[in-house]
């Protein structure tokens, strides 16, 4: 079963516009209350409601608040991803011989000593 959550929106109908995402929550309990609190913040009497019911208030002034579920799923699964580490391929950057690694250092004047 993939998981929910649940998303607290808030609108004022009455100055247009889109509605504001105040909060994501994981269970439905704390939606409710999260938006129960708004009512009481904004002196909406709400109905008595079962605590499994998604919330959803409106006032006369056209404030509305409501509880969305939404289910979360993957786009992609942790087996479809590519590697983070890379194997490193076969390059012709580097020179294997040997002596293109050392330098030559010659010291006239005996100052390196």
């Amino acid at each position: 079963m993939a998981p929910s959550v649940y998303i607290l929106l808030h609108h004022d109908t009455s100055s247009g516009g889109t509605p504001t995402i105040l909060s994501v929550f994981s269970d439905l309990t704390d939606a409710n209350t999260a938006c129960l609190q708004q009512a009481i913040e904004a002196n909406v009497e709400t109905g008595a409601r079962s605590p499994r019911d998604l919330q959803r208030w409106e006032s006369a002034e056209g404030v509305v608040c409501w509880v969305e579920k939404h289910t979360v799923v993957p786009r992609k699964t942790a087996a479809s991803r590519p590697s983070l580490s890379p194997k490193r391929k076969d390059s012709r950057l580097y020179d294997d011989d040997e002596d293109d690694d050392a330098i030559e250092v010659v010291d006239k004047d005996e100052s390196y000593d």
